[in-house]
This record gives structure tokens, C-alpha cells and sequence, in this order.
């Protein structure tokens, strides 16, 4: 389900673009289903009081390149407490153009998926939520003794692969976990975000711009090391090699948001057996559900974040109501309990090198 806005945000929309004509439109637009613009600006306007301001959520249209607005991104993706919609990055087409009905589609599913119509009176009640923002430590979660010693040799091949899924709301929910990590916990993750593919490069730069982590695009051939995050893209589909090497194929991932997570995690799983774990993060819909279902299967860890600090909780929720989770937490709260998890791994069990599939 999508976390409930309050009554005070209800309706409210911010819009920034980086074309008047775009803002022009995009406001006309969403007015006229009855939502109400609260702000409409250019991006390099946008400073942190306009982001804590009263709005349900932002949506974002960026026509030029993206590498231009990085440090615009990375401003949203830090200190938005509300979801951030992001458009498709093409110029809007002529309302008399036959292209124009799929773009304004496009547009309003989006929004409305997130921010629902404003009733015509709103009831007087305290139930809705707050938007939330999360408590990140000035420093990173301490590594523990025990694994300090491994950073200094570090295998061939890692000896723990966790895939990050997630949709609406990840970005924010991802870089505050990986913030909160220390650089050399002995494990490499598989970021799977929905997004559009003009945003995938600056993705990788927003949500690494403070992690200790090296945050990289999963090019053909990279071989995924501790101390990384791979950066799924968007547009093919990715396997891993004897050597953990990526080997991106020509194919589009399958089902309706790419990637694909159910894929991405089965693929993973498919390499590194019970080396695997994941989290699902924030997001709308079903994604990871299905996988998660496999990873229950070889005892693959599998946990979300804590339904009440996602923007939408649709995708944490399918795996807890379908009893394949086994820990929530917000994102702080997350990346203390993996490194005391691999801590506790490491106590349990020796390193143990991934030589074979």
C-alpha cells in the first residue's frame, strides 16, 4: 500500500523541471485532474527548506541531460521526506501531436498511483502519517573485530552477494542504508532500482555520493567484488560468471518495471547459492515476491524495510504477507543488523572461498 500523506499534504504537488514549457505543462496538466501545484520550479532553484515543505509528493522532469542536474538528484534524493516521482526525461509533445494522449497517460498513472485525487472534504482525523525521515548516525555502523581482519585478503570472489531491490521511495530508503555502512563489511550487493533509463547513470552517483561503498554500472565483464554495489541496468538483463563476472545479455528483463526483480534476485541466487541474501525496500507493486519464495527454499536470508518508513510499502508488505520474511527494520536499522549478521556468520563459520557455481 502506498503510506498515507496527511491531511495538510493532501492533493499537494510540487513540480520541477528544467524547461518553462515543461513546467507549464506538466502544472496544466495535473491541475486540471484537480490536483493543486504548490510549487513549480526550475532545479537548480530547489534548496532543502523547499524540499521540507507541505507537497504529497514532487515529480521531476529532466528533458536535458542528467549528468547536468547530479547535484540536484543527489539534494532530493537526501532530504525529501515525501515519494519523488521521476517523468520520462522526453520533451512533452503538442496537444495536437498523436503522442501526446501516451504522455499524459503516462504522467497521471504515475501520480496518481502515489497521490490520490483530493476528496471533496477531507475528514477531521489524525490517522494519516507524517512523512518520515530517517535517523541517520553521523558515522558509520563500527565494524566489528572479527571481520577487520578479512578486508586485508580479500577473495577472489565474494563470499556474500545481497540483492537491493526496490521502486518508489528506494533511493532515499538505499542511500540512507548504505551511508550507514562501514567500507570494508566483507559483502557485495546487486542494486535493482525501478527507475527510467535516462536516470540510471546519476543513480549510482546520488546514492553512493556518501557511502564508503563503490557504487558502479554493471558494465560486461566487471567482476563484482566486496566492498561494491552493482548497479543493475535498466534495459538488459544480467547473469554472473564463474568468476562473478558480469555477463549482460541481449534481452529486456521480463514483466511490466525494469529491471526486473524477481529476475535479478533468481539470477543471483542461480551464482552464488546460499551466499545470497536479500532486502526489498520501499516500492509499489509485487516485485520480489515470487524469488523471495526460491531464496525461503536454501535458506537465503530475506528482510524488508519496515512497512511504516517506506513512501510504499506494496513490496515489503507481499513478502511479509506471504511469511518469506525474516527481519524489518527502517534503514538504519537494517544495516546494523547485517553487520551484526555477517559478524555473527563469520564467528559461526569460517570463510569459505566460492570457487564453482
Amino acid at each position: 500500500m502506498v503510506r498515507a500523506v496527511s491531511n495538510v499534504h493532501h492533493g499537494k504537488v510540487g513540480v520541477i523541471a528544467d524547461t518553462s514549457l515543461q513546467r507549464h505543462l506538466i502544472q496544466a496538466l495535473i491541475q486540471a485532474q484537480g490536483y493543486q501545484v504548490t510549487f513549480n520550479l526550475a532545479p537548480d532553484r530547489v534548496d532543502i527548506d523547499t524540499l521540507k515543505s507541505a507537497v504529497a509528493a514532487w515529480y521531476v522532469d529532466l528533458v536535458s541531460d542528467e549528468s547536468d542536474w547530479s547535484d540536484f538528484i543527489d539534494l532530493i534524493l537526501e532530504y525529501s521526506d515525501v515519494p519523488v516521482l521521476f517523468g520520462d526525461g522526453e520533451e512533452a509533445p503538442p496537444r495536437t501531436s498523436e503522442n501526446y494522449p501516451r504522455w499524459e497517460r503516462r504522467l497521471l498513472n504515475k501520480l496518481s498511483n502515489v497521490v490520490p485525487l483530493p476528496p471533496a472534504q477531507l475528514p477531521q482525523t489524525e490517522e494519516a502519517t507524517t512523512p518520515i525521515a530517517f535517523d541517520t548516525p553521523k558515522e558509520a555502523v563500527p565494524l566489528p573485530s572479527i571481520l577487520a581482519s578479512l578486508a586485508a585478503e580479500p577473495p577472489e570472489v565474494p563470499e556474500r552477494v545481497w540483492v537491493l531491490g526496490a521502486s518508489l521511495g528506494g533511493p532515499s530508503a538505499v542511500k540512507h542504508f548504505l551511508d550507514c555502512l562501514p567500507g570494508k563489511l566483507p559483502i557485495a550487493f546487486v542494486y535493482a532500482q525501478h527507475i527510467d533509463s535516462s536516470f540510471e547513470e546519476v543513480l549510482g552517483k546520488s546514492v553512493g555520493r556518501h557511502s564508503e561503498f563503490q557504487v558502479v554500472l554493471a558494465k560486461d565483464g566487471h567482476r563484482l567484488a566486496h566492498g561494491e554495489v552493482l548497479v543493475v541496468p535498466i534495459d538488459n538483463v544480467i547473469t554472473f560468471g564463474e568468476q562473478a563476472e558480469v555477463i549482460r545479455e541481449p534481452r529486456e528483463w521480463d514483466g511490466p518495471y525494469n529491471p526486473c526483480i524477481d529476475q535479478v534476485m533468481n539470477n543471483t541466487l542461480q551464482r552464488f547459492g546460499k551466499h545470497t541474501g536479500a532486502i526489498i525496500f520501499s516500492g509499489m507493486g509485487q516485485d520480489g515476491v515470487k524469488a523471495a519464495a526460491n531464496f525461503k527454499e536454501v535458506a537465503a536470508p530475506i528482510w524488508t524495510q519496515a512497512p511504516e518508513s517506506c513512501a510504499s510499502s506494496s513490496m515489503p508488505d507481499a513478502i511479509i504477507d506471504a511469511g518469506l520474511n525474516q527481519f524489518s527494520a527502517d534503514p538504519v536499522g537494517l544495516a546494523e543488523q547485517l553487520v551484526q549478521h555477517i559478524a555473527d556468520e563469520v564467528k559461526n563459520n569460517p570463510p569459505q572461498r566460492i570457487k564453482t557455481s
